[in-house]
């Protein structure tokens, strides 16, 4: 089954890809299609600013949104990309800086977007802002992916 998305004189096919993330621009973006495996800008067609869109790949700062679009140039304009939420369940789960530092506690109830992931060994680390990582060996944490 294909999905598709009009807008003016437009039509994007989408094949319903994955969603690895979300991501929100701070300010209006120009919109691209692939054709002939090049990146053409779609004429007076934008992402609006403080829109949230599903993002199924992003690759040398270009970005597939879900519906078959492209971003150019995300990270210039400094996007807010989250990947999945971790839920607190437990008490007293502890917060590390990227340095491994102890910095704080999170208390039950919580929910904290997660910004980046990356793995050390078998162990995988959740990136919760630019200072503060939190370790998925923890007790009492929950990860939701996109």
């Amino acid at each position: 089954m294909q999905a598709i998305l009009s807008s003016e004189n437009q039509t994007y096919q989408d094949e319903k890809k994955e969603t690895h993330a979300l991501i929100t621009f701070p300010m209006n973006m120009s919109v691209f299609k692939k054709e002939a495996g090049e990146l053409k800008r779609i004429p007076n067609e934008y992402v609006l600013r403080n829109t949230t869109h599903e993002v199924v790949s992003i690759e040398n700062g270009v970005a597939e949104l879900s519906d078959g679009r492209f971003v150019k140039d995300i990270y210039h304009n400094k996007p807010k990309i989250h990947f999945g939420k971790i839920e607190v369940n437990g008490s007293k789960v502890p917060v590390y800086s990227r340095n491994g530092v102890f910095l704080r506690y999170l208390t039950k109830g919580q929910v904290l977007n997660v910004i980046s992931t990356f793995k050390i060994d078998s162990n995988l680390f959740f990136v919760i802002n630019e200072r503060e990582i939190i370790s998925s060996l923890e007790y009492g944490i929950k990860y939701v992916p996109v």
